[in-house]
């Protein structure tokens, strides 16, 4: 995913980016080199825990951030699912995978995700 870093700081040894893309902005911890703020780059989604559900209304591919829940929200859809409750999930042009146990989801439907920790990888790095 192509970001705009708008500020960092290091919480001990990792960084906690603010960052915009073309489908909104969010806050994750940074992993590689130290954050240029005001720096264009490359980086790929990854996330731990999330909670996922059906999205509804009208749906496009975005990111967001509930700052009172510190969570932070993206509506993708779903690429494919392993046998290991695995979905991958599809953001524009990038992939993301997200295990899950609460319900069954099938490829191609759209999905609201939220993650109290998102991490960004830097492709550059």
């Amino acid at each position: 995913m192509n970001i705009s870093i708008l500020s960092a700081r290091k919480i001990n040894e990792y960084w906690r980016i603010k960052f915009s893309s073309q489908f909104g902005a969010a806050s994750a911890l940074w992993f590689g080199c130290e954050p240029t703020v005001g720096a264009s780059v490359s980086g790929e989604l990854d996330c731990d825990q999330c909670e996922c559900s059906a999205a509804s209304g009208s749906v496009r591919f975005s990111l967001s951030e509930n700052e009172d829940e510190e969570k932070v929200v993206l509506i993708c859809k779903v690429e494919a699912i392993t046998e290991d409750e695995t979905m991958i999930l599809r953001i524009g042009d990038d992939l993301l995978q997200c295990e899950y146990s609460s319900r069954q989801f099938s490829v191609g439907e759209w999905v609201k995700l939220q993650t109290s920790e998102l991490k960004l990888h830097d492709l550059n790095y």
